[in-house]
């Protein structure tokens, strides 16, 4: 029970002094706050079950706070080091990327919205998610929707910034109808792909998405359309809270009040609250041997024959963090060299430049939502979203080049 907490404090203090030197809540504080709420989360769900975790140590997890302090780095600055130096200048290139983005997220509702609304009608969500467990589920249709999908999905943190890019006083007025398409191109394939796999932390994915591309352009937004903001945040708000309830109490029951019952409870604290806990106990506390990048490139044989079986873990199905993604496929000093040189790379990309672009801001935003989303996992073959960033990065860089 110690080594939890202290987990917890220790992630609570470097959230105090982030507040106490910039007393501002900024892409920053998001990223260590989520981390703190996480390992709060930790602490909760060991008291409600102490022997499932009774492997838990110190040692891993102050390895594991270490790693993502260093990861941390970039953000834990002033965020007006980094909304100061924005300066983008206009470019077909980047309404090429919009419309493409709002054609395959059209895409994706053409084939998709059926089977959406015939989970709706349905209303069994614990069915629809023991089918995505047993693999049943059907993923796509076709391969035109295959690669629309993987478009949108992996590139959705870059059509979110440019939203709230199109969302600045110099365009909004101007682009109301490509605003509002994109906004749709965003939300819709979200909803449908969240209600197929009756997920709850895709949800949470999609707000902080929102969340840290809107404070990157916030100083430019007006004030009239941060009300408007505001105002259809708190409606997104309780349609979360709506189908977040509606999915936990179809998957784990309700209590003869009608509320939650305590295993749906159980549920969502479990969900939010084991990552860390897996982490130490679970992966760096018994793994014999590394992949040396099968995780991260996707090799399918490992998921086949089972990772605890290949490399002696036993966290099963639950959550290890991308550390621990970085832990089964490198070991513990690649991993914290990885952990001290790429961060450094990122940097120079986004926080040590004079000038920041449209490019330089999708590298900030997608490494800040690829370390939120990590506090709970990396799916096998995450280097596709990075091989598709940095793609879209270098031709962005290119065409700004010869413009």
């Amino acid at each position: 029970m110690t080594e939890v907490i202290v987990n917890f404090l220790l992630y609570l203090f470097a959230l105090f002094f982030h507040w106490k030197k910039f007393k501002v809540i900024d892409n920053g504080f998001i990223l260590l706050a989520t981390y703190c709420l996480v390992a709060l989360a930790c602490v909760f769900h060991y008291m409600s079950a102490p022997l499932d975790w009774q492997g838990i140590s110190l040692l891993p997890l102050l390895f594991l706070f270490s790693i993502n302090l260093l990861f941390f780095r970039p953000y834990l600055v002033n965020n007006n080091l980094i909304t100061d130096k924005i300066e983008i200048k206009k470019s077909p290139v980047y309404f090429i990327f919009i419309y493409i983005y709002i054609i395959l997220g059209g895409v994706v509702v053409f084939y998709g919205y059926d089977k959406v609304a015939e989970t709706i009608l349905r209303n069994d969500w614990n069915a629809v998610r023991q089918d995505v467990y047993s693999g049943d589920n059907v993923v796509y249709e076709n391969q035109l929707e295959r690669f629309a999908k993987i478009f949108t999905g992996f590139l959705q943190p870059m059509a979110i910034l440019f939203f709230f890019y199109l969302l600045s006083e110099a365009f909004v007025k101007k682009h109301v109808l490509t605003v509002v398409s994109l906004l749709l191109a965003v939300l819709i394939p979200s909803f449908l792909t969240i209600v197929s796999v009756a997920s709850r932390g895709m949800i949470v994915l999609l707000i902080v998405q929102f969340l840290v591309s809107y404070f990157v352009f916030k100083k430019n937004i007006s004030k009239k359309t941060n009300r408007i903001i505001k105002f259809g945040s708190l409606f997104f708000l309780a349609v979360f809270i709506i189908y977040s309830m509606s999915v936990t109490q179809s998957r784990f029951g309700e209590s003869a009040e009608g509320g939650m019952s305590g295993n749906a409870e159980d549920s969502l604290l479990f969900y939010f609250g084991h990552s860390m806990l897996t982490f130490a106990d679970g992966l760096a506390d018994s793994i014999k041997s590394y992949f040396w990048g099968d995780y991260l490139f996707g090799k399918e044989e490992i998921l086949k024959a089972g990772i605890d079986n290949l490399v002696g873990t036993h966290f099963d199905t639950k959550f290890f963090t991308y550390v621990g993604a970085l832990y089964l496929d490198f070991g513990p000093f690649f991993t914290f060299f990885i952990a001290i040189i790429f961060p450094f790379l990122m940097a120079l990309i986004f926080q040590y430049k004079k000038k920041l672009d449209m490019a330089d801001l999708m590298i900030y935003v997608y490494y800040l939502t690829f370390l939120i989303n990590g506090v709970f996992v990396v799916g096998i073959g995450y280097y596709i979203g990075w091989l598709m960033i940095f793609s879209i990065y270098i031709i962005f860089k290119i065409v700004k080049f010869i413009a």
